[in-house]
């Protein structure tokens, strides 16, 4: 994409002291790792998804 600057994980926590990495660790789960784990959760669960 365009216009979009990359940054990976290494070059996002390089300057954090230790509560600045735990916070940023927080915020990344409660943002992104949680949403896709209860969504995996719900697919899971849903009836229409249960093999015969």
């Amino acid at each position: 994409m365009k216009g979009i600057k990359k940054v990976t994980l290494e070059e996002a926590v390089r300057g954090l002291n230790q509560d600045e990495l735990k916070q940023f660790k927080k915020e990344r789960y409660k943002k992104f790792i949680k949403p896709l784990t209860d969504m995996n959760i719900k697919d899971i669960e849903d009836p229409r998804c249960k093999k015969q």
